[in-house]
């Protein structure tokens, strides 16, 4: 290929071509550390030069200005498509990705075991407002308004259906893993023609290829997959048809955009060296080292066959007489198990802080006591896990939950949706119940909170389903109890209220309060008010006393 940029007539300069995509080369542009200056046999280099992965087609503007420079991609913004970018790692180096997660089971712990605690007990769909308000109150309004809507509402429904089929949560949990293992995946939906998605499947991160990129918008536009071969330059995959996760992915590397880095990369060495210590050097160890070798030394005249015949009736552990002039001694070979145990712990642990998991959970009790375990396991689910979370939404908001409602909705442009649907993470409990408990009932009895609420809190929501059914059984007794009162008063004559028998206060409102303190505790006193209205009970007490029974 030539480095000759294309003319703007999508020409390669010299009349050939006829305006479509022109290919350029780029020189390979190779990255060492220090560390690797230093050493430079130690540390492999890393190639991500892209000499056939920048094309550009027709329309695009100020080539001539780029000439022997990387072009500016501003510089393309009315070309169709282009990518410039190239995978960050080589084959070789996936390969020792996938082996870190395979054969270290402290890297694959603490991938797994982070999934787990980001991804929570259980996933559910929630609706979000588009629109940000400052008032909290109009913000609940809003929602309230928007969940009013039938079709809204039944559209989660379907998306909660098709979530079930295509097995969304265990596909989601397979991409997370695979993006921290090789820094970005792809989960392949699968739908009918102008139907909703039947079936999602998790490709295999290992033989992605190319990412190629929309013009002006740095959108993702296609991405290749390696399914047939090594390199199968005709299976690009629509971006439509994928939901595409990118760890990391903030083009710190030139070209590198839309690719993602390994969170296993910055471990691989000390994976290695881990593994060295667990498949070879204990080995050997409790192998061939687990204790000395002896030395017999004989005078210098004597026979091979005798020497030979005393070796083989020779049986350790057991007394051996001899006659000869025979000299034995024992040598115990220099190692120190107890360093190399250490060197594995720390690199254990280390390779836990690069990933961003708390030592605790992966077995390193002794660290911490509970009371500080505890607040560094709040600490990290509000700060990691939570961070995660929202990488997590800010991926399937826009490339799946946005399409099922455009296309449920039958909304022409995504920007014309007045909700959007995220994901609710059901955290895995870090407090007790007695801790739980202590937060939440000063809030009950101080009349914040309502029983429901608390009881969902301390996950007790059988009881709360109880309670609200007991309540709803109270409710209708009351209403029950008040239209019969009602009729039995519309069915009796109201008699006449003589008006010298009605007593009233000597005094003013201090005496009515008075009387009244006097009711409350030695009971409505002949003549009065309260004994007039409560003597005898009367139809309301009596249906209200039957329905309490009942």
């Amino acid at each position: 290929m030539s480095d000759q940029l294309p003319s703007p007539d999508g020409s390669d300069g010299n009349g050939n071509g006829n305006g479509k995509k022109v290919y350029r080369d780029f020189q390979d542009i190779t990255v060492r550390s220090v560390y690797a200056e230093r050493r430079p046999s130690q540390l492999p280099d890393r190639d991500i030069g892209n000499p056939d992965h920048f094309y550009i087609s027709e329309g695009g503007h100020g080539f001539k200005e780029a000439a022997g420079a990387p072009i500016n991609p501003r510089a393309v913004s009315q070309a169709h498509t282009y990518y410039a970018l190239r995978d960050p790692y080589t084959f070789s180096m996936k390969i020792r990705f996938e082996e870190a997660y395979r054969t270290d089971p402290v890297v694959r712990s603490a991938i797994n075991k982070k999934a787990a605690f980001v991804l929570g007990k259980k996933l559910e769909t929630i609706f979000d407002l588009v629109d940000t308000f400052v008032n909290p109150a109009e913000a609940r309004s809003a929602m309230n308004i928007l969940l009013s809507d039938q079709e809204i509402t039944n559209a989660k429904r379907v998306i909660d259906r098709v979530d079930r089929r295509v097995n969304f949560q265990a596909n989601l949990k397979a991409a997370f893993i695979q993006a921290k293992v090789y820094g970005r995946s792809v989960i392949l939906v699968e739908a009918p023609e102008g139907g909703l998605p039947v079936k999602m499947k998790i490709l295999s991160s290992k033989l992605l290829g190319q990412v190629k990129l929309h013009d002006a918008s740095w959108e993702l536009d296609q991405i290749q997959y390696n399914a047939v071969g090594v390199s199968d330059p005709t299976n690009f995959l629509n971006a439509e048809d994928i939901v595409y996760f990118t760890n990391c992915d903030y083009h710190v590397t030139p070209y590198t955009y839309l690719y993602g880095l390994s969170d296993i990369e910055a471990i691989a060495h000390i994976s290695e060296t881990n593994r060295i210590l667990n498949e070879e050097d204990f080995k050997e160890m409790n192998y061939s080292m687990w204790s000395g070798f002896g030395l017999l030394k004989m005078p210098t005249i004597r026979n091979t066959a005798e020497i030979q015949s005393f070796l083989a009736n020779f049986r350790p552990g057991r007394w051996t007489a001899i006659s000869q002039d025979i000299t034995a001694e024992v040598h115990e070979l220099q190692k120190d198990l107890q360093s190399m145990l250490t060197e594995r712990n720390e690199n254990e642990k280390l390779i836990l802080r690069c990933l961003a998991v708390p030592a605790a959970i992966l077995g390193f009790e002794d660290i911490q006591n509970f009371a500080t375990l505890q607040e560094v396991m709040l600490a990290w689910k509000e700060s990691e896990v939570e961070e995660q979370r929202s990488w997590i939404n800010s991926i399937v908001e826009p490339q799946w939950f946005d399409r099922l409602l455009v296309q449920i909705l039958n909304v022409e442009d995504v920007d014309d949706l007045k909700v959007k649907i995220i994901l609710a993470f059901e955290d895995i409990a870090l407090e007790n119940l007695k801790d739980k408990a202590l937060a939440v009932i000063p809030l009950y009895e101080a009349g914040i909170l309502p029983p429901e609420k608390v009881l969902e809190y301390l996950g007790f929501d059988d009881v709360a389903d109880q309670i609200r059914l007991i309540q709803s059984k109270v409710d209708t007794a009351k209403r029950q109890v008040g239209q019969a009162v009602g009729e039995q008063l519309q069915k009796q004559p109201s008699p006449a209220q003589p008006t010298e028998d009605i007593q009233y206060p000597s005094t003013s409102g201090k005496g009515l309060l008075t009387q009244v303190e006097t009711e409350k505790t030695m009971g409505p006193q002949p003549g009065t008010l309260g004994a007039s209205t409560r003597k005898g009970g009367g139809p309301f007490l009596n249906l209200f006393a039957s329905a309490a029974q009942e």
